[in-house]
Order: structure tokens, then sequence, then C-alpha cells
């Protein structure tokens, strides 16, 4: 499957270099189109190498864990951008208007914002590898979702107790990291699909559970100041 991605990762940069040496002939473009084309396939060019990376250090050792993630970051900082380019490209008018500089504004704090989140996220990620890593496989499906697959079923309640633990210690100094719910389901040799689902289902659960706990205290607490 790697080798299958990288494939086609070397296509798509290939594909990207070649539409820049024809938007560079072209006579129907301007400067100013051409710029904006440029601009846009070397920020796709980019996330694509970001995703190599990230294929690439997935299996890696904990301590490039931080590679894995800082790619994902950039990557989500810089797909927003691409819309811009276009966006520029399109523009006929010589001024770009307000609503396109807002825009760009809004892209920069977007990207100051993953910058200044960094720092919190391989806490959760080395945490949870670390401890998973131990009895089964830890992968990340998503921006805040990870999937883990264990090799028994009485290894679950430990690691998930552990990782709240652990979790909880961390957010005593960091008070910005968020809040985990955990759902899990037993394999036992049918659909892989159906098995995912169930996890999901119990997922929600504990995540409408943890909300349900989160306003109860709020509420006592309001009552108690009052």
């Amino acid at each position: 499957m790697d080798r299958y991605f990288f494939i086609l990762t070397t296509i798509d940069l290939f594909v990207l270099g070649f539409m820049c040496f024809l938007t560079k002939l072209s006579e129907s473009l301007n400067k100013k189109q051409k710029r904006g084309f440029f601009l846009a396939f070397v920020l796709i060019a980019c996330i694509s190498v970001l995703e190599v990376i990230t294929i690439v250090v997935d299996g890696a050792p904990p301590g490039y864990r931080w590679l894995n993630i800082l790619s994902n970051y950039l990557g989500f900082g810089l797909t927003p951008a691409v819309a811009l380019c276009l966006v520029y490209v399109l523009d006929k008018k010589s001024i770009i208007r307000r609503g396109f500089k807002a825009a760009v504004c809004c892209e920069g704090v977007y990207l100051l914002f993953l910058a200044a989140t960094l720092p919190y996220g391989p806490v959760f990620s080395v945490s949870a590898e670390n401890l998973y890593a131990r009895c089964g496989y830890c992968y990340r499906i998503g921006g805040d979702e990870f999937c883990v697959l264990l090799k028994d079923e009485a290894s679950e309640a430990r690691c998930a107790a552990t990782l709240q633990s652990l979790l909880a210690e961390r957010r005593k100094t960091l008070t910005i990291l968020p809040t985990v719910s955990l759902g899990s389901a037993a394999f036992s040799g049918e659909d892989v699909v159906a098995v995912k689902d169930r996890a999901d289902r119990a997922l929600y659960c504990a995540k409408n559970e943890l909300k349900a706990r989160a306003a109860a205290e709020k509420h006592a607490d309001r009552e108690q100041t009052t």
C-alpha cells in the first residue's frame, strides 16, 4: 500500500511540474495569473510531500513522532491557501478586494493557531503511542482521532485507564489539553466495518456521558456560588 501511495505521489509531482511548465509557456495568462497558478501548484506539491513524510515516519520510533505531527499540521495549514491562490487568479481586478484580504488574514491567523497549538499535539500522540505499543498498534486516522488494534481484549480496560490517568496528570500543568473519550469493540471474525461501527457507537456514548457529567458538575458549581 505504501509503495502504491508513493507511485501516486510521484505522478502527482510530475503532473504539477508539467502544469507549471505549461503555465510558463502560456500566452493567454498575464503575470498575475501565472504567479497565482505557480503558487497554487507549489502548495499542492508541498502538501503531497508532507503526506509522504507522514507515511514514512508512521512506523518509525516514537522519537520521530514530532515529524509526523508537524507534517499533518503543515498539511492542514496549507490546504486553504490553495483556494486563496485560485481566487487570486480569477480576480480580474488589479486591486485585491477587501474580502480577499480578509481571507488572507484568516489564513495567517489559522497558521499561527496551528503553530501555537503544535507543542501540545505530541503530548497525547506520544503518550498514547508509547502506552498502546506494548499491547498492540496505535494509528492516527484523523486530526484528533486514533484507532488502536489490541492483541487481546483484556488489555483494553487497563490501557484505557492508564491513558486517562496520564492525561489527567499532564492536564495539571497543560490546562489546554482536551478531555478524551474512548470506545471499543471486540473482533470475533466478523466484518471489520461492523466492528468499527460498534466502536464508533461506544465512542459517541462515552462522549455524551462525558458532556452530561461536565454539564452536571458545572450546574453544581453554579448552585454553590449562588
